[in-house]
């Protein structure tokens, strides 16, 4: 009689100890993008690296903005197109595998596609004819690879020297007037560039 009554007074302590912490209950999802790991912790999805990279830029179908928390030490960028909801995670430094990109409360993600980039391994080339004066930027602005888009790897690139001044930059002067686009107008008020704009006087800050 006492060992049950030793035995069910254990039960009781273990039952309250329990109850005293939040154990979070973590499965994978399976998916089919290489590049990521979705883990379901309780009512989150937390979708983290799964190689070495500065950039990722997502494409999810059914997931508002509302709903997704993306660590501070990150520059992003969330937008809404045809193919759902648009959401670019940058890095200043390279992002390891395991690393958290964002959260997703409430629903599992239903992630299209993921493209990804490493300006640490990506060696990028520049045509100097291409290249502006100091001063004045025309063009697509945003478009510092001159491959006649603004994608995730113009993102990575100004992610790198984001926060940065002219008077403290020591590098090549050309690289940083480029990513300053600075104060726009629309200059050409012409064909496909009638709104857009695409004259740029670089002040100096990235920020």
């Amino acid at each position: 009689m006492k060992n049950k009554k030793i035995f069910l007074i254990l039960i009781i302590i273990a039952l309250i100890l329990s109850s005293c912490f939040n154990f979070k209950k973590t499965n994978i999802i399976e998916n089919k993008i290489d590049s990521i790991i979705i883990e379901k912790i309780n009512d989150e999805y937390v979708i983290k690296s799964n190689i070495k990279a500065d950039s990722f830029d997502f494409t999810i179908k059914n997931i508002n903005k509302e709903n997704i928390y993306i660590p501070p030490d990150f520059l992003k960028i969330i937008k809404k197109n045809n193919n759902g909801l648009n959401v670019a995670i940058s890095s200043s430094n390279l992002i390891n595998p395991g690393t958290t990109l964002m959260k997703i409360k409430n629903k599992k993600p239903d992630i299209k596609y993921v493209e990804t980039y490493n300006r640490y391994v990506i060696a990028k080339e520049f045509d100097e004819n291409m290249m502006y004066d100091k001063g004045i930027s025309f063009g697509l602005l945003g478009d510092f690879n001159f491959d006649g888009k603004v994608s995730i790897s113009d993102f990575s690139s100004f992610t790198a020297f984001y926060g940065l001044e002219r008077k403290d930059f020591y590098g090549n002067m050309k690289d940083f007037d480029l990513l300053d686009i600075g104060p726009a107008e629309n200059f050409a008020h012409k064909g496909v560039w009638n709104n857009v704009f695409d004259l740029a006087k670089p002040d100096g800050e990235l920020v």
